[in-house]
């Protein structure tokens, strides 16, 4: 059967019913992203796109889906949302689908939920060998201002000042509160206190140097299986918002992330006792304490839906044995810009050991597209860092 991707990013605000004011550019930057969708296709599958929308100039590993607007000669295909909602829930059944095709989105919104992933969110002390021994919780649900003071006071009391506050249920890196200490201005008081009066109250954690990031991707069934797909580490930018993935060989999981993948599946099994089946994705982070050590958070996030981790996992098919890819997504602000630009350049020691894969389409509605995404091969993990220094300036880790 004929499956329709439908590239519902929307997501968190469709479960909350929250309403977002669509821009122009909120419009054209979700129309860019849509096509990546593909990644997830099998030959005769469609992305649901805007009829003002259709991608041209495809590369290769999105040329294999077509792409199209609604229609009533749609009836009968399986629909595959981003995140099942109750818009995407509607959709499937004026297509004729059964409700049992999807999980309870009652569900769904408990599995995406802070109030869920903070019962997983531990932290591991470091070790050199086996499975870190746990190390307590890493931040605090709050539903009042009382609880929010204490959450605070603790962390400052551990030498976090500065923390970070985010609702029941958000999109990574969006609508949150980044302070310090107990002193709000009025932009930041009205936040917060708007916040705390929503179902789920807040969840106040300290902000940390990471030192990197992973995504940690399954697939629950509905029966009792539940299959590890893989991981990719993630390349998020200062304030963690998504900037790409890092893909190595079919099989290959760094060993810093294995007690995480052993987290993911209990994880995984209460989603799935709850009722829930489909993707789920799970990030995971290497941080520095206050006093200097190292940790893992187990589990940061959890995201009943799939994520852009997942579309980098379809991207290994890409990489020969031993390459590892950084798959980087860019606005157009980058000095390292997409092939074939005239701001694409590598420097000669890095190109000569790195090849480039086109990830997006040329244009949509006759518009050349500005997010880009491209695909870097390294022949060996030691090119990786001579790599991600030209994408991203800085420490990478």
């Amino acid at each position: 059967m004929p499956r329709l991707l439908l590239p519902n990013f929307t997501f968190e605000d469709q479960l909350t019913g929250r309403s977002s004011r669509e821009t122009p550019e909120t419009k054209r930057a979700a129309d860019e992203l849509a096509p990546l969708m593909a990644l997830l296709a099998e030959p005769g599958d469609t992305v649901i796109v805007r009829d003002s929308a259709i991608p041209a100039g495809l590369p290769d590993c999105l040329n294999h889906a077509q792409f199209r607007p609604l229609s009533a000669d749609m009836n009968g295909a399986r629909l595959v949302p981003w995140g099942w909602s109750s818009v995407a829930a509607e959709l499937a059944v004026s297509l004729g689908a059964d409700k049992s095709e999807w999980p309870p989105i009652d569900v769904v919104r408990d599995v995406n939920s802070r109030r869920f992933s903070a019962r997983f969110d531990d932290v591991a002390g470091s070790s050199d060998a086996g499975v870190p021994a746990l190390d307590g919780g890493f931040g605090t649900l709050c539903s009042d201002r009382d609880e929010w003071r204490r959450a605070v006071s603790a962390l400052a009391a551990s030498g976090y000042d500065r923390w970070v506050a985010k609702p029941d249920i958000s999109h990574a890196g969006r609508n949150r509160l980044i302070a310090v200490g107990l002193e709000l201005n009025a932009q930041q008081r009205g936040w917060l206190d708007k916040h705390l009066q929503l179902p789920g109250g807040v969840y106040v954690e300290p902000w940390v140097r990471t030192k990197a990031e992973c995504g940690l991707q399954f697939e629950i069934g509905r029966d009792d299986s539940i299959d590890f797909l893989g991981a990719t580490e993630l390349l998020n930018d200062p304030v963690g918002r998504y900037q790409g993935s890092i893909i190595r060989a079919a099989g290959e999981v760094d060993s810093r992330w294995m007690a995480a993948v052993e987290h993911g599946h209990r994880i995984c099994r209460e989603a799935q006792h709850a009722g829930y089946f489909g993707p789920l994705g799970i990030d995971c982070m290497m941080y520095e304490t206050a006093d200097g050590d190292s940790r893992l958070r187990l589990a940061n996030d959890v995201n009943g839906r799939f994520t852009m981790g997942r579309l980098a996992l379809q991207l290994r098919t890409l990489l020969k044995s031993g390459e590892v890819a950084a798959w980087w997504h860019n606005s157009g602000s980058s000095p390292v810009q997409s092939e074939g630009s005239p701001e694409f350049s590598l420097s000669p020691c890095v190109a000569k050991n790195v090849r480039t894969v086109r990830t997006y389409p040329q244009s949509i509605g006759c518009r050349p597209v500005r997010a880009t995404s491209i695909l870097y091969v390294c022949s060996g993990p030691e090119v990786l860092p001579s790599l991600l220094e030209l994408l991203r300036p800085g420490p990478t880790n």
